[in-house]
Protein backbone atom coordinates (compact mmCIF):
# COMPACT_ATOMS: atom_id res chain seq x y z
CA UNK A 1 0.00 0.00 0.00
CA UNK A 2 1.32 2.95 -0.92
CA UNK A 3 0.75 6.03 1.71
CA UNK A 4 1.63 9.75 0.43
CA UNK A 5 1.85 11.88 3.30
CA UNK A 6 0.27 15.89 3.49
CA UNK A 7 3.03 18.12 2.35
CA UNK A 8 3.70 21.52 4.53
CA UNK A 9 2.59 23.24 1.22
CA UNK A 10 -0.73 21.59 0.87
CA UNK A 11 -1.42 22.50 4.23
CA UNK A 12 -0.76 25.80 3.76
CA UNK A 13 -2.79 26.00 0.48
CA UNK A 14 -6.13 24.53 2.29
CA UNK A 15 -5.51 27.62 4.88
CA UNK A 16 -5.61 30.09 1.80
CA UNK A 17 -8.32 28.83 0.34
CA UNK A 18 -10.64 28.76 3.58
CA UNK A 19 -9.72 32.25 4.26
CA UNK A 20 -10.39 33.12 0.94
CA UNK A 21 -13.86 31.23 1.69
CA UNK A 22 -15.18 33.35 4.64
CA UNK A 23 -13.72 36.41 2.94
CA UNK A 24 -15.85 35.53 0.13
CA UNK A 25 -18.89 34.76 2.53
CA UNK A 26 -18.44 37.88 4.45
CA UNK A 27 -18.08 40.17 1.32
CA UNK A 28 -21.37 38.97 -0.08
CA UNK A 29 -23.37 38.86 3.07
CA UNK A 30 -22.03 42.95 3.44
CA UNK A 31 -22.87 43.33 -0.07
CA UNK A 32 -26.52 42.10 0.50
CA UNK A 33 -26.80 44.10 3.89
CA UNK A 34 -25.86 47.54 2.41
CA UNK A 35 -28.41 46.85 -0.34
CA UNK A 36 -31.12 46.68 1.98
CA UNK A 37 -30.09 49.24 3.95
CA UNK A 38 -29.93 51.32 0.83
CA UNK A 39 -33.38 50.51 0.05
CA UNK A 40 -34.73 51.47 3.36
CA UNK A 41 -33.15 54.91 2.85
CA UNK A 42 -34.49 55.28 -0.39
CA UNK A 43 -37.83 54.69 0.71
CA UNK A 44 -37.44 56.96 3.77
CA UNK A 45 -35.84 59.87 1.27
CA UNK A 46 -38.70 59.55 -0.78
CA UNK A 47 -41.91 59.62 2.06
CA UNK A 48 -40.39 62.81 3.61
CA UNK A 49 -39.39 64.46 0.73
CA UNK A 50 -35.43 64.31 0.42
CA UNK A 51 -32.85 63.16 -2.35
CA UNK A 52 -31.09 60.13 -1.93
CA UNK A 53 -27.81 59.48 -3.18
CA UNK A 54 -26.44 56.22 -3.02
CA UNK A 55 -22.86 57.12 -3.46
CA UNK A 56 -20.77 60.11 -2.78
CA UNK A 57 -17.06 60.99 -3.12
CA UNK A 58 -16.43 63.19 -0.51
CA UNK A 59 -18.42 65.32 1.96
CA UNK A 60 -18.57 68.47 -0.57
CA UNK A 61 -20.34 66.67 -2.97
CA UNK A 62 -23.17 67.18 -0.49
CA UNK A 63 -22.48 70.48 0.93
CA UNK A 64 -20.18 69.58 4.01
CA UNK A 65 -17.02 70.50 5.08
CA UNK A 66 -14.38 67.86 5.45
CA UNK A 67 -14.80 67.55 9.26
CA UNK A 68 -12.58 65.67 11.48
CA UNK A 69 -15.26 62.76 11.88
CA UNK A 70 -14.67 62.15 8.12
CA UNK A 71 -10.71 62.13 8.31
CA UNK A 72 -10.47 59.06 10.48
CA UNK A 73 -8.75 55.93 9.58
CA UNK A 74 -8.48 54.45 6.25
CA UNK A 75 -10.38 52.94 3.32
CA UNK A 76 -13.19 55.77 3.81
CA UNK A 77 -16.49 54.76 2.18
CA UNK A 78 -19.55 57.71 2.23
CA UNK A 79 -22.86 56.12 0.68
CA UNK A 80 -26.38 56.65 1.20
CA UNK A 81 -26.82 59.93 1.64
CA UNK A 82 -29.96 61.94 1.93
CA UNK A 83 -30.59 65.33 1.78
CA UNK A 84 -33.09 68.25 1.72
CA UNK A 85 -34.51 70.50 3.83
CA UNK A 86 -36.47 69.16 7.44
CA UNK A 87 -37.84 71.83 9.96
CA UNK A 88 -36.58 74.47 7.87
CA UNK A 89 -32.80 73.19 8.03
CA UNK A 90 -30.69 71.97 5.23
CA UNK A 91 -29.68 68.34 6.58
CA UNK A 92 -27.58 65.44 5.27
CA UNK A 93 -27.86 62.02 6.39
CA UNK A 94 -25.49 59.77 5.33
CA UNK A 95 -23.67 56.47 6.25
CA UNK A 96 -19.71 56.53 6.72
CA UNK A 97 -17.27 53.79 7.00
CA UNK A 98 -13.80 53.48 7.62
CA UNK A 99 -11.20 50.80 8.75
CA UNK A 100 -8.81 51.39 12.04
CA UNK A 101 -5.80 49.48 13.22
CA UNK A 102 -4.57 46.04 11.74
CA UNK A 103 -4.50 42.37 11.90
CA UNK A 104 -6.67 41.43 15.47
CA UNK A 105 -6.52 44.71 16.70
CA UNK A 106 -7.91 46.03 13.46
CA UNK A 107 -11.85 46.73 13.08
CA UNK A 108 -14.15 48.76 10.52
CA UNK A 109 -16.31 51.36 11.93
CA UNK A 110 -19.95 51.94 10.82
CA UNK A 111 -22.10 54.97 11.75
CA UNK A 112 -24.69 57.21 10.63
CA UNK A 113 -23.92 60.79 10.85
CA UNK A 114 -26.70 63.55 11.12
CA UNK A 115 -25.43 66.80 10.13
CA UNK A 116 -27.57 70.06 10.17
CA UNK A 117 -26.49 74.01 8.72
CA UNK A 118 -26.72 76.02 11.80
CA UNK A 119 -28.49 79.07 9.82
CA UNK A 120 -28.79 82.57 11.58
CA UNK A 121 -26.85 81.64 14.69
CA UNK A 122 -22.87 81.46 16.31
CA UNK A 123 -21.34 79.21 17.09
CA UNK A 124 -17.69 78.04 17.87
CA UNK A 125 -15.98 75.34 15.97
CA UNK A 126 -15.30 72.48 18.84
CA UNK A 127 -15.31 68.28 18.65
CA UNK A 128 -16.54 66.23 21.15
CA UNK A 129 -16.00 62.58 21.12
CA UNK A 130 -15.35 59.53 23.12
CA UNK A 131 -11.97 59.14 24.66
CA UNK A 132 -9.31 57.99 22.23
CA UNK A 133 -12.31 57.48 19.32
CA UNK A 134 -11.09 60.34 17.49
CA UNK A 135 -7.68 61.83 16.16
CA UNK A 136 -7.71 65.71 16.54
CA UNK A 137 -4.98 67.68 14.84
CA UNK A 138 -4.25 71.14 14.58
CA UNK A 139 -4.93 74.08 17.14
CA UNK A 140 -7.55 72.39 18.66
CA UNK A 141 -6.69 72.29 22.47
CA UNK A 142 -8.42 70.15 25.35
CA UNK A 143 -10.72 71.61 27.62
CA UNK A 144 -13.10 68.67 29.00
CA UNK A 145 -10.01 69.41 32.34
CA UNK A 146 -12.16 72.52 33.04
CA UNK A 147 -15.60 70.31 33.19
CA UNK A 148 -14.42 67.53 35.60
CA UNK A 149 -15.36 68.89 38.81
CA UNK A 150 -18.56 70.34 37.54
CA UNK A 151 -19.58 67.02 35.41
CA UNK A 152 -16.98 64.00 36.25
CA UNK A 153 -18.95 61.17 33.93
CA UNK A 154 -18.86 63.56 31.31
CA UNK A 155 -15.01 64.35 31.69
CA UNK A 156 -14.12 60.44 32.23
CA UNK A 157 -16.04 59.88 29.21
CA UNK A 158 -15.07 62.12 26.68
CA UNK A 159 -12.74 64.65 25.10
CA UNK A 160 -14.07 68.03 24.04
CA UNK A 161 -11.86 69.94 21.94
CA UNK A 162 -12.06 73.43 20.67
CA UNK A 163 -9.85 77.06 19.60
CA UNK A 164 -12.04 79.05 21.81
CA UNK A 165 -12.03 77.46 25.52
CA UNK A 166 -14.01 80.30 26.53
CA UNK A 167 -17.00 80.25 24.06
CA UNK A 168 -16.94 76.06 23.87
CA UNK A 169 -17.13 75.72 27.89
CA UNK A 170 -20.17 77.47 27.43
CA UNK A 171 -22.15 75.82 25.23
CA UNK A 172 -21.77 72.79 27.67
CA UNK A 173 -24.78 73.37 30.10
CA UNK A 174 -25.64 70.89 32.69
CA UNK A 175 -28.52 69.55 30.58
CA UNK A 176 -26.31 68.89 27.79
CA UNK A 177 -23.53 67.07 29.30
CA UNK A 178 -26.55 64.75 30.79
CA UNK A 179 -27.35 64.32 26.97
CA UNK A 180 -24.23 63.31 25.74
CA UNK A 181 -23.42 60.88 28.37
CA UNK A 182 -27.34 59.15 28.75
CA UNK A 183 -27.31 59.02 24.98
CA UNK A 184 -23.60 57.40 24.62
CA UNK A 185 -22.92 60.23 21.96
CA UNK A 186 -20.27 58.80 19.91
CA UNK A 187 -18.74 62.35 18.38
CA UNK A 188 -20.23 66.05 17.86
CA UNK A 189 -18.96 68.23 15.90
CA UNK A 190 -19.25 71.79 15.12
CA UNK A 191 -17.50 72.81 12.31
CA UNK A 192 -17.81 75.78 8.99
CA UNK A 193 -21.55 76.59 10.21
CA UNK A 194 -22.53 73.01 10.18
CA UNK A 195 -22.83 70.56 13.60
CA UNK A 196 -22.27 66.97 12.94
CA UNK A 197 -24.16 64.37 15.12
CA UNK A 198 -23.11 60.48 15.44
CA UNK A 199 -24.71 58.30 18.28
CA UNK A 200 -22.99 54.94 18.95
CA UNK A 201 -25.79 52.67 17.94
CA UNK A 202 -25.06 51.75 14.33
CA UNK A 203 -26.93 52.66 11.18
CA UNK A 204 -30.71 52.59 12.24
CA UNK A 205 -34.53 52.91 9.92
CA UNK A 206 -37.48 53.61 9.81
CA UNK A 207 -38.71 54.55 13.20
CA UNK A 208 -35.00 54.73 14.56
CA UNK A 209 -33.31 56.96 11.84
CA UNK A 210 -36.70 59.24 12.40
CA UNK A 211 -35.66 59.83 16.18
CA UNK A 212 -32.07 59.84 15.50
CA UNK A 213 -32.07 62.62 13.49
CA UNK A 214 -34.96 64.67 16.21
CA UNK A 215 -32.23 63.73 18.73
CA UNK A 216 -29.93 66.08 16.42
CA UNK A 217 -32.02 68.84 16.05
CA UNK A 218 -32.86 68.52 20.23
CA UNK A 219 -28.38 68.77 20.69
CA UNK A 220 -28.45 71.77 18.48
CA UNK A 221 -31.66 73.33 20.54
CA UNK A 222 -29.76 72.98 23.92
CA UNK A 223 -26.45 74.07 23.08
CA UNK A 224 -26.11 77.08 24.43
CA UNK A 225 -25.07 79.87 21.80
CA UNK A 226 -26.13 83.34 20.85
Amino acid sequence: MLIVSATPFSFIATGFAIVALILGVIAVVSLRLDKKRANALRIFSKTNGLIFKEKIDSPADIGLPNAVVFQQGRGRKLTSAMVGEIAGSQVCVLDHRYSIGSGSSGGTIQQMVVAIEIRGKRLPDFTLALEDHLQVTGKAIHIEESLSAEFPDFSDRYRLYGNDEFATRALFTPRMTELCVANRIYCIESCQGWLIVIEEDLRPTGDKLQKRIESAFGYLTELDFE
